[in-house]
Parts: structure tokens; sequence; C-alpha cells
């Protein structure tokens, strides 16, 4: 054989068995026991498609990196309960997923069944990721507030809510403002933040009504607006809540703006489409429509693995799953200590182009996003960074 004729045959396998690292990588997370990572979420009840939304977010991160050999060399599998937003069933989801060892929790969704599963975390010595709920008493009681075992992603309410009265003072067409909230730590935690933030830029907050989980009629509520004729109503309800509250205000001739955090995908298109909510402005952590090159990447995926557009609980939890195998991956090991250790060193590239670190609360700061409706176009108005 010729040196020019072995140096292509050296060439040719060298090739081949670049090309078979990330199949045989692949091959052997699939064939190894499995990383069990638990989701506590709602299934059932009034936020169960917040929660589909939550469950799919963390499903196509696994998806990936399992697609990518897995972590440590083994795949992630999602083990999933049920906790219907409420306080009582998230930690009795908790106990069953660590009964069934799994090596972290992540989710909660609703800031009161969260807040339920924090101790339970706590007490069992097992890392917990909070990608979504977003009630300031989570990042209070997180870190070096007692919790050392509960790490959040999701946007906390008291800086949305910063963003956002400083946006409205700068937009000057709000001078006073009608909160109508849900009443959970999600909805009180939500007025309260409005509250502070509205004080400190000189905003007004004329009322604040709280409402039942399910409440079907909003006839009431709305007719006590209408007499009181604030500039915007700050809406701090969920899902099915939001549908009902935006069909009947929409139907209402209330003429007023809508504010607070308000999620497109909570209520019908026709509601934007037809005027009723123009002049809407609110502060929401994520929407579909941020063109960031990564944030339409994902979108596009997600799109077409699901045969829907993500919602903030989607994109929230997938970034959350990422955080939390990377820091399982850092560790080295899935024993829950390493991983507390590793998920306080985190540093994690968000499709919002933020960098997602946590400070000692265990808090992380993404990205802000105003959203608005004008001229009954849902449009991304401002980015505001950390």
């Amino acid at each position: 054989m010729s040196l020019s004729m072995a140096k292509t045959v050296r060439a040719v396998l060298v090739l081949t068995a670049a090309l078979s690292v990330l199949p045989a990588k692949r091959a052997a997370a699939q064939g190894a026991e499995p990383i069990h990572l638990g989701l506590s979420t709602a299934l059932t009840g009034p936020a169960a498609y917040t929660g589909q939304q939550d469950r799919w977010g963390a499903e196509m991160a696994i998806k990936e990196i399992n697609g990518a050999g897995g972590v440590l060399g083994r795949p992630l599998q999602l083990d999933v309960q049920d906790n219907a937003c409420g306080p009582a069933q998230a930690a009795q989801s908790a106990q069953r997923l660590i009964a069934d060892r799994v090596t972290a929790l992540m989710g909660g969704l609703c800031s009161s069944a969260t807040l339920a599963i924090m101790p339970i975390a706590k007490r069992q010595g097992i890392p917990f990721l909070v990608p979504i709920s977003s009630a300031g008493s989570i990042t209070d009681q997180s870190g070096v507030g007692g919790n050392e075992w509960t790490f959040r992603t999701a946007q906390p309410e008291p800086r949305l809510a910063a963003a956002l009265a400083k946006f409205l003072v700068k937009e000057g067409k709000v001078r006073t403002i009608a909160i109508v909230a849900e009443d959970s730590d999600y909805g009180r935690g939500g007025a309260t933040a409005l509250t502070d933030a509205a004080r400190t830029v000189g905003l007004t907050i004329t009322s604040a009504d709280f409402t039942p989980l399910g409440t079907p009629d909003f006839t009431s509520t709305l007719t006590r607006l209408r007499s009181q004729r604030p500039d915007a109503v700050a809406l701090y309800v969920q899902g099915a809540d939001t549908a009902n509250f935006m069909r009947q205000f929409a139907s209402s001739g209330l003429k007023t703006r809508i504010t607070g955090r308000v999620q497109f995908g909570d209520f019908p298109a026709s509601v934007v489409s037809a005027g009723a909510v123009d002049g809407l402005t609110v502060a929401i952590p994520y929407d579909p429509r941020v063109e960031t090159p990564a944030n339409q990447n994902f979108v596009k995926l997600f799109t077409e693995a699901f045969k829907a557009a993500p919602m903030q609980h989607a994109f929230n939890s997938y970034e959350g799953t990422r955080v939390m195998a990377d820091a399982i991956t850092r560790a080295g090991s899935t024993e829950p200590g390493a991983i507390r250790v590793a998920l306080r060193a985190a540093r994690y590239r968000s499709a919002l182009d933020a960098d997602l670190t946590f400070d000692d609360h265990h808090q992380s700061y993404n990205n802000a996003v105003i959203m608005g409706v004008v001229e009954k176009q849902v449009r991304v108005l401002d980015l505001i960074k950390p």
C-alpha cells in the first residue's frame, strides 16, 4: 500500500469513528437505567390546560436531551403527578414522587401548590426547581430565606409588576388601576406586587377584588368597575377564569384598559380581533412572538411536536428542565446534595437573551416581556432587561 493510500485509509477510519460517537452515546443512554425527574403539575381542574403546557415543555426538553446522549450517559425520564393546583394535592403528589425515588422535583405550577411542596423538598433533602410559579413569597422563603433546596427560574411577581408600572408611567395613559385577582397565593401575590410597584411610581390603586378559583360569572365585579371608572383593570387570574372574564368584559361595554398578567392563550382570539381589548398592556414572562433566533426555533419545534403554540408555562418548563439537566451533568452525580451545589453555580443562556444565574435567594432573573394590543393586533412592545 502506498503512503498516500495509507493516509487516505487512516482518514476514513478516523472520520468513521467520529461519526459513530454520537449514535454510540445515544445507544448507551437508551440502554442505561433512567434518571427520574418528578413533575408536579395540574392535569385536572381549571388550570389543566396550562398544566398540559407545563408537561409538554418538560417532555420536549427531555426528548432533546435524550436525543443528544442523555445525562451522565443515562436517559432522563419524566414522572408526572397531578396536583390540580391545590396545596393538599400538591403535597401528596410530591410525596408520591419522592416515594418513587425521583432524583429531583420540578413544577408546582400554581403558587399555592409550589408553597406546599417546598417544605417537603426541604425535609426530604431533594432539589426542587420552580419554573412557573410567580408569588414573591417563594423567593422570600428560598435560599437564605430558609429553604436551601428550592430554586426558581420563574419571574417573581414583584419584578414583573415593577416593569409593568414603569412602562405604564412612561406611556402616560394610565393613572388609576382597579385590581381583579383570583383568591390564591398567585392572585394575592400579584395584587400586592402591583400595589407596591404602583406606589413607587405614583400610580393609584382604586380597589382590589378577589374571586374564587373557577368563577363562571364576573357580572357583579364588572358592575362595580363600571361605577369606579378606573383607567385600567389589572387582571391576575388564570386559565378558564381569564377566558370567562375577558368574554364578559368584551360584551360589557366597559371603557377601560386591561393590564396585569394576562396570557393571550387563555382567552379567545376573537376578543382581540373585535377590538374589545385595544390598549391592553401587560408584563409577562414570555410570549412566542419574541423574535430572538433561539425563541423562534423553540416555537417552531414546539408547534411541530404538539400542534399548538407554546404558552409561558411550556417555555418556562422547557428551560427549567434544561437547567436541572445541566446541573446534574455538572454535578457528575445524581446525589441530591451535589445537584444542589451545581444549581447554585448554574449559568444558562435563555432564549430571551438573558443569562440565568441564581442569587442568594436561589432566584434567577430573565427578561420581562411587555405585550400590548394595538389596533386589534397583539404586539411585543418591549423586552425589559434584568
